[in-house]
């Protein structure tokens, strides 16, 4: 398999050098290949470790391996320009029928601790080599995930995972992504979902609302959302609507995937993305089965970029005002004589805390110091 070109940042970096960092989990790659284990994994979890993006590619096109998820968080030397363009490619609207097996991708948020692994994997730790112990692992793995399917299939499961965008309001995701993430999430929708989504806002091209609503400036035509909020302070919704567990919006293939955000931590005994992406305490299918003791009320959330919520969000309540309530930045400070946000990211009813000034939490995008090139990838 060729390799990408290189861009002008990775050019001191030679395929020996590369080859280096990924060498060591090639090896374990090839042991489990050697065992026929290689093609059953269909959870693969990376997090932390030297990961090139090569090797991702290899992973997304060999037909050695079936990853359904993959999880890539805080990996290292891993060329972000490489991984962005290998994603596009397999999810090229000529790709073929069944392509790319990938269909969840953990890379935006942190990987959790251990301990919360192991916790929701029932304490089962991984095995060492010893094939005894192999053995064992797989015996409960199976076990695990024959008692995980009868209770998909009943809808008698109840996912105990995470519940970041749904139930806590906020900053997301911990740094800035880079720009042409946005765009590859776009292209990669209703084929692979992420631990992130996009913002729907109505400054951006891909918001239902686009067009209807006067924009704030210097807004780019994609963003991927790093904020999740409440309600407008004053309409309590937003422009764009909210985003519903197991409301039925689909695309033209379908599917919603990359609708949700997958939320942590990892299922380690499931490859399903409706449980990857299912807040805790509900139905991975919500549409077919009732969540027994499940409240009323369907977990939702609205994501939002920070170029959206410039001039408009409380960084201390988390309070914010809508396109529709609140226009007095984009019109002009004349148009309303009070501000709601000070230039700060405070609200007037919060600005009697001694609060770190947070404007620099609003920036979104990653400046691209490398020179822009093209990235050729094998077809």
């Amino acid at each position: 398999m060729s390799c990408p070109r290189l861009t002008s940042s990775d050019r001191d970096l030679t395929s020996p050098d590369r080859s280096f960092y990924s060498g060591p989990l090639r090896n374990i790659f090839n042991n489990l290949g050697r065992l026929n284990i290689l093609g059953q994994v269909q959870t693969l979890i990376l997090d932390g470790l030297a990961v090139t993006a090569e090797m991702v590619y290899e992973i997304l096109r060999e037909p050695s391996y079936n990853v359904r998820i993959l999880s890539l968080r805080d990996t290292q030397h891993l060329n972000e320009r490489l991984l962005c363009s290998a994603l596009k490619t397999v999810c090229r609207a000529s790709r073929p029928r069944g392509t790319p097996k990938l269909k969840a991708l953990y890379f935006f948020t942190p990987q959790e601790p251990e301990e919360l692994r192991r916790s929701k994997s029932g304490g089962i730790g991984p095995p060492s080599e010893h094939p005894a112990s192999l053995a064992s692992f797989a015996v409960a793995m199976a076990a695990f995930s024959f008692q995980l399917h009868s209770q998909l299939k009943s809808g008698t499961y109840q996912w105990g995972g995470g519940s970041a965008w749904y139930e806590k309001r906020g900053k997301m995701l911990p740094r800035a992504s880079r720009s042409d993430w946005a765009t590859t999430l776009l292209d990669c929708r209703g084929a692979i979902a992420f631990d992130a989504v996009l913002c729907n806002g109505p400054s951006h091209h891909n918001s239902p609302v686009f067009g209807t609503l006067p924009v704030s400036p210097g807004v780019g035509h994609f963003a991927v959302a790093n904020y999740s909020v409440s309600g407008c302070e004053d309409c309590g919704g937003a422009p764009e609507g909210w985003t519903v567990w197991g409301e039925q919006l689909c695309d033209e293939d379908g599917n919603d995937l990359g609708r949700f955000p997958l939320l942590s931590p990892t299922p380690l005994f499931s490859s399903h993305v409706r449980v990857a992406q299912c807040p805790v305490g509900q139905s991975p299918n919500p549409s077919r089965f009732r969540t027994p003791g499940a409240s009323t009320g369907a977990p939702r959330f609205i994501a939002r970029c920070g170029d959206c919520l410039r001039d408009r969000y409380c960084h201390c309540c988390s309070k914010w005002w809508c396109e529709a309530c609140y226009q007095a930045r984009m019109l002009g400070p004349e148009t309303e004589p009070r501000v709601k946000v000070r230039a700060d990211g405070i609200c007037d009813e919060c600005k009697g805390f001694d609060m770190i000034p947070a404007v620099d939490q609003y920036a979104d995008q990653e400046t691209d110091q490398e020179t822009e090139e093209e990235v050729v990838l094998p077809g």
